[in-house]
């Protein structure tokens, strides 16, 4: 009789500690920061100028948020000033002889960072949006919920639980898209945070409205 033979169990990937979340973001913002300056670098190839994209990018990046939310360009202005000395010494950097080629390339590199710099300010800036969106999400979700305990609603924990994993899906996925997309095309916060922020409050509404009835 032919033995049985057991396979090996399969080791489930942990997932990554609370503590080790920002290093994987900034792993994850390094290669955001190096595809853009490879965009950047090839901007030839579609059409562009290397190093003057980035710098036109960013001013209209920053007119735009000009127009649709002048509070925060005041902070975004404040913090480009702050670093302009820095700038400027960056951009006197001269290559000379055989390296004069990569001069563009230099203030592509230099351009690239200060609007990645500026996206991630703004992205920080927006906290209150997506605390907003949550705290209203969560509220409701406790209505809805009590109202089906109430009435001996149907157990939904499956729904919960892809909720509640979106949540932080949507939330790193918005992030991402807002550091590298304006990077290439100048899109104004609203468009890519707003809409983010209010699928984050519908998921935790749903996450919420969806819990055990019993706590």
């Amino acid at each position: 009789m032919a033995e049985k033979t057991s396979n090996p169990p399969v080791k489930r990937e942990e997932p990554t500690p609370w503590y080790g979340l920002p290093f994987v973001a900034l792993g994850h913002l390094f290669w955001i920061w190096v595809l853009l300056i490879l965009i950047e670098w090839f901007a030839p190839f579609w059409g562009q100028v290397t190093g003057q994209h980035a710098k036109t990018v960013l001013v209209e990046h920053i007119t735009l948020l000009q127009s649709d939310q002048p509070h925060l360009a005041v902070k975004v202005m404040g913090l480009v000033n702050a670093l302009s000395q820095r700038i400027e010494t960056l951009l006197s950097i001269e290559f000379d002889g055989a390296l004069a080629f990569a001069n563009v390339y230099w203030h592509g590199v230099v351009y690239v960072t200060l609007a990645l710099i500026v996206r991630i300010a703004l992205l920080f800036l927006s906290w209150p949006l997506f605390l907003l969106a949550s705290f209203l999400g969560a509220f409701d979700g406790l209505v809805s919920r009590q109202r089906r305990t109430a009435f001996v609603g149907r157990e939904t924990e499956t729904t919960h639980y892809y909720a509640r994993r979106a949540v932080s899906m949507t939330m790193m996925g918005a992030g991402y898209l807002w550091l590298f997309i304006p990077g290439i095309w100048p899109l104004s916060p609203t468009l890519v945070l707003l809409p983010a922020a209010g699928m984050t409050g519908l998921l935790v509404r749903t996450s919420v409205a969806s819990y055990k009835k019993y706590l």
